[in-house]
């Protein structure tokens, strides 16, 4: 009996848990519900004073945008397709830009990314415990301008880095937007329907796109090298990267203090190693370079330096232990 009571307990909390949700949180909600508004003002979309003759929906690309859902339900009580399930999932954006669905696959080095196969441009896993589990309203943060905080989180800046990606592939001109959100379970063979929608145009100029590819990649690492004559390396870099690729990047920078120096195990010849960067340019016509990063290695012997040859991709990037560390606009 004492287990029997137990289980029910159990069920009757998780319904309880699962029945949740904020409702209608204000009278802007109540008339925009199933909407995404847009604004380029925080305090238009702030949590029950929002301010509806702010919301826009025309932009430019030297704007900041912030956007505001106003679901039905939350994700926990919104019926999904196949029947209802509680287990954790994904609240999910879909982008269309000029009435066509942009597939992400652009990473972003060290931020969090969906696979290529996936159509959807912005991901945010979810629990139980999540408060965006209960939510019926949250703001999205599509440009934030400089001074967001969410702007130093890089997976929750995620979103602004691939919008701004799919509209660098565009180009400039006028382009119309609309962004669905949804919600999606772990093993990706369920989703709910369409729980909110809105659509915006935005002017972008060429200024814009310069502006704009490089406002939200992660930060490059600090320039930090106190070992030898800077330009002397970086002109050795230049054409160590050459020899080795065929091509002269864009731009080249030094990773770390100064070399890290050792000697072979069999041998006992000294070497030395640096880790550099490369800013490489667009190679397919789409105005996207990558950022990558190296490592070099030069020998002691007849009394002096080897000139610099490829070592390995990066082992000894402080912070960047990967080949490709982001995406960026070059000309």
């Amino acid at each position: 009996m004492k287990y029997i009571l137990l289980i029910l307990t159990s069920l009757l909390m998780m319904t309880a848990l699962h029945s949740q949700d904020q409702g209608m949180t204000s009278t802007t909600h109540e008339k925009y519900v199933g909407q995404i508004v847009f604004t380029d003002q925080p305090v238009a979309i702030g949590f029950q004073s929002e301010i509806p003759t702010l919301f826009r929906s025309s932009f430019s690309g030297s704007d900041p945008i912030y956007a505001r859902v106003y679901a039905a339900h939350s994700l926990s009580n919104t019926p999904w397709q196949g029947g209802e399930e509680y287990s954790p999932k994904f609240h999910m954006y879909d982008l269309y830009i000029n009435g066509q669905q942009v597939s992400h696959k652009r990473s972003f080095g060290l931020y969090r990314h969906i696979p290529e196969s996936d159509r959807t441009y912005y991901t945010e896993e979810l629990t139980d415990m999540d408060p965006i589990y209960i939510w019926t309203s949250w703001r999205h943060y599509v440009l934030p301008t400089d001074e967001d905080e969410e702007l130093r989180y890089g997976n929750r800046n995620i979103s602004a880095r691939a919008f701004v990606l799919a509209l660098l592939e565009e180009g400039a001109g006028m382009h119309q937007v609309r962004m669905d959100v949804y919600g999606l379970n772990v093993s990706g063979d369920n989703r709910t329907d369409v729980i909110a929608s809105g659509s915006f145009e935005i002017s972008i100029s060429e200024q814009d796109l310069q502006d704009l590819a490089f406002k939200y990649l992660p930060p490059l690492p600090k320039d930090e090298w106190s070992a030898g004559s800077k330009s002397a390396i970086l002109s050795e870099l230049a054409d160590a990267f050459y020899n080795e690729y065929g091509e002269r990047p864009a731009k080249i920078g030094l990773l770390g203090t100064g070399w890290n120096e050792g000697s072979y195990s069999l041998t006992g010849q000294k070497y030395r190693k640096l880790a550099a960067y490369a800013l490489w340019q667009d190679k397919d016509g789409d105005g996207l370079g990558t950022l990558s990063g190296t490592n070099w290695i030069s020998d002691y012997t007849n009394g002096g330096w080897t000139t610099l040859r490829f070592d390995s991709h990066c082992l000894d990037c402080p912070n960047y232990d990967v080949d490709q560390i982001a995406i960026v606009r070059v000309k």
